[in-house]
């Protein structure tokens, strides 16, 4: 049974309805669904649930780029130690946007408040955290932030030469513009404390999530059930999600122990962790700004700031 208000929250006309739901068809491969609002909104798709003979699916709407594609591309890297969605496919409607369709993983979202140091259940993190940084990328190339293609944007490590900072300083510039409050002064000195921090940047060559965080793993039965939403997986320093876990959740990893977990130097991990969190935080405040979502831009901001001072006392 198909259902007249399918996606209602874009406004699409029923053109748009129609072309939806023939899309999830055609990748399942039947004709008759039953399509219904899912428990979690996101801020880059709408998410529902989709029921087919007794079998539960994700159906994601998104109108940002290659998210969802980049989500099918990262289907292969699950195993059982690294559950990831399977995704049965990608359809790229007339207005652009773009329908994905995955698997159905049980569990409920991690909550913010479990990732603390104390948390007995973070060492099953830590461990699905090694399962992604160590994972076979050999049949993949280039550096950075992943393209539509699982393909890294850059042929060169990122910190080498011109390559250098190529996606935060963008960001830095658009925060230049707009979409913050910090006054000049110490917008400049943050600035100048990051580029600083990024001198001490290595550029190994592993499989990053780069979005980390509690509601982006599933917990079921007293274990990670999924990672999910990778839509900002690239290939360099696992630091990467440290950083971004420490943007968020201070003092919940030892990053240098960590390290030598996965076989990767602990050498100036500090200064690599905050820079990354650094990072995050710009992201963040570009974001949500752009978003007009003051509240958590507020905060990018004020935990930029916090990471720049602690970055002066190294």
């Amino acid at each position: 049974m198909k259902s007249p208000n399918l996606f209602k929250q874009f406004s699409l006309p029923a053109s748009e309805v129609e072309a939806v739901e023939q899309s999830v068809a055609n990748i399942l491969g039947v004709e008759c669904l039953e399509i219904a609002p899912f428990d979690s909104i996101g801020k880059i798709s709408t998410v529902y649930s989709c029921t087919v003979e007794n079998e539960k699916y994700i159906v994601k709407h998104s109108y940002s780029g290659n998210t969802l594609q980049k989500d099918e591309y990262a289907s292969r890297f699950a195993t059982p130690e690294l559950p990831v969605p399977e995704v049965l496919g990608v359809k790229k409607l007339p207005d652009g946007s773009i329908i994905g369709v995955s698997r159905f993983m049980p569990g409920h979202e991690m909550l913010d408040t479990d990732f603390t140091v104390d948390n007995p259940f973070m060492k099953n993190v830590l461990a699905t955290l090694r399962n992604i940084h160590t994972t076979d990328i050999g049949d993949s190339h280039g550096y950075g932030f992943a393209k539509a293609n699982g393909q890294g944007a850059y042929p060169k490590p990122l910190f080498s030469g011109r390559a250098r900072y190529p996606l935060e300083m963008g960001y830095w510039r658009f925060l230049a513009k707009r979409s913050t409050e910090l006054k000049p002064p110490v917008f400049k000195e943050a600035l100048v404390t990051h580029i600083q921090l990024g001198r001490f940047c290595i550029t190994p060559r592993m499989l990053y999530h780069g979005d980390i965080k509690a509601d982006n793993i599933l917990v079921h039965s007293g274990s990670v059930s999924a990672v999910l939403d990778w839509g900002r997986f690239g290939y360099g320093d696992p630091a990467v999600d440290l950083g971004i876990i420490y943007s968020r959740y201070p003092g919940a990893i030892d990053n240098e122990a960590y390290c030598k977990t996965i076989g990767l130097t602990p050498k100036n991990i500090r200064q690599r962790v905050l820079y990354y969190a650094m990072s995050e935080c710009v992201v963040s405040i570009a974001f949500n700004g752009k978003r007009q979502d003051n509240a958590n831009r507020q905060e990018s901001e004020h935990r930029l700031l916090e990471l720049a001072e602690e970055a002066k006392k190294l």
